[in-house]
């Protein structure tokens, strides 16, 4: 029974190793599974073969159907893990109450031995089963580390945002974890069907299958609104937006890219795309960087970067090529093969800025990508920012580091308190009273005025 319980154990790791949504209640799947399996013979007649691979649909349909309610809202960690608990017990009290089940009897098999029937005179034949379920588990997880999809999932593990922002769908990532978890999850329970020809509500959804497979290896906006009555038009090739701490600058950003939805239309490329979720908005061709760099911890740099090269380069060796360039162009090149997490944060920065290269913006939102920097990185940084615009990519960028402002863009919105209050090139807007009284006090561009009188 020791590859029984490594069956369930790589069932359980799709969902939380790979794809880090953690579950209490992973019996609700092997449950479905054995008793799909038990009920189709018992009742219906059907060949035991026949019944595995219906079993193991129904198990991926209730990994769509838990998915779906809890991903769909949001739920994740100790509230994710809840819920499968919760659902487990739902679905081991409809057994104990539903005639075709059994009830609390349980439901029994017939014997008809013969490996036509997926029943052995011994124990070689299971062994050679469980044995097959595990080796398709292996392939599984090795395919998982190899490809686009897994790229994403493990993604989506490490960061949720940083992932919606590189083009990738989380919610159908999640739930396409949960339903290959599922599959395999009821795999186990179909086996546990033949092996012992008899299955009950507490075997099939109690804790102990749980915690089996465990062992085998709401985000709300509110308050203050944060920008009034914004509007702007991005025609240069570097914009940059300015303004004091809080005053909404990381929000517009928020709003461009999908995290939030806000009443007004916004416009790229002449198309609508207000409310439209990160991942789609990335598809369209505008990216972005965060303030606070995340890197997908347990990815290489090459592999961080290929997150975003999938979007464009479905083929995990292409996106792999993708990424090598554009680690080149970053100043990446001869960190392809590190951890992302040895990085110093100023390579960190620019780590962060190659996975948004590598989706090939029409539009790259650069937040506050200089921060924390000292002054031979910010020097060094410059020239590859304006390598962006160069290659032909418009650049909206926040940023608090002044020097970079006036080198680097055409033009420049300064927001204070959700409004905009000035707009020009950098040296116009920095001179202006507005901006002075923003960023230092109201009366310091009176008295400025009065001092150089």
């Amino acid at each position: 029974m020791v590859l029984y319980a490594t069956l369930l154990g790589q069932a359980w790791n799709i969902l939380a190793g790979f794809g880090g949504q953690f579950s209490f209640g992973h019996a609700v799947f092997f449950g479905t599974g054995a008793y799909a399996s038990a009920v189709l013979q018992a009742r219906f007649g059907w060949n035991a073969w026949a019944a595995l691979p219906a079993a193991l649909v129904l198990g991926a349909a209730a990994g769509a159907f838990l998915g779906a309610l809890s991903f769909r809202y949001g739920l994740r960690g100790s509230y994710f893990a809840l819920v499968t608990l919760a659902f487990a017990e739902v679905f081991r009290v409809l057994a104990n109450n539903l005639p075709f089940t059994g009830m609390g009897v349980g439901l029994m098999i017939k014997l008809e031995p013969g490996a036509q029937n997926f029943q052995f005179a011994d124990r070689t034949g299971f062994l050679y089963v469980i044995l097959a379920f595990v080796v398709a588990g292996l392939l599984i997880s090795e395919w998982l580390k190899r490809s686009r999809y897994g790229a994403w999932l493990q993604a989506v593990r490490d960061n949720e945002a940083a992932a919606s922002a590189l083009g990738v769908n989380v919610f159908r990532v999640k739930l396409a974890a949960i339903m290959l978890s599922g599959a395999l999850m009821a795999a186990g329970g179909v086996f546990y069907v033949q092996y012992f020809q008899y299955i009950d509500p507490v075997i099939a959804y109690g804790p102990a299958v749980s915690v089996e497979a465990l062992l085998g290896p709401i985000v709300a906006f509110g308050g203050v609104q944060a920008v009034q009555g914004l509007s702007l038009e991005i025609q240069n090739p570097i914009t940059a937006l300015i303004g004091p701490n809080g005053a909404g600058k990381t929000t517009v950003f928020n709003l461009l890219s999908g995290f939030l939805k806000g009443t007004g239309t916004i416009l790229f490329e002449n198309q609508d795309i207000s409310g439209l979720p990160p991942h789609e908005i990335c598809r369209l061709g505008m990216a972005r960087t965060f303030q606070i760099v995340q890197p997908f911890a347990a990815q290489t740099v090459r592999e961080n970067i290929a997150v975003g090269a999938h979007l464009r380069h479905p083929a995990r060796a292409d996106a792999l090529r993708a990424a090598e360039a554009v680690a080149a162009r970053v100043g990446l090149g001869a960190e392809l093969d590190k951890a992302a997490t040895s990085l110093t944060l100023a390579g960190r920065k620019r780590l962060e800025l190659a996975r948004a290269l590598a989706t090939q913006p029409k539009l790259l939102l650069l937040d506050e990508v200089l921060a924390g920097l000292n002054p031979r990185e910010i020097a060094d940084m410059i020239p590859v920012v304006r390598g962006l615009r160069d290659s032909g990519i418009t650049v909206l960028m926040v940023e608090h580091v002044m020097q970079a402002v006036m080198n680097l863009a055409d033009e420049a919105w300064v927001l204070s308190n959700g409004r905009l209050i000035a707009h020009g090139t950098p040296a116009q807007v920095t001179s202006h009273p507005a901006v002075i009284e923003a960023y230092l006090g109201q009366g310091t561009a009176a008295r400025l005025k009065a001092a150089h009188a």
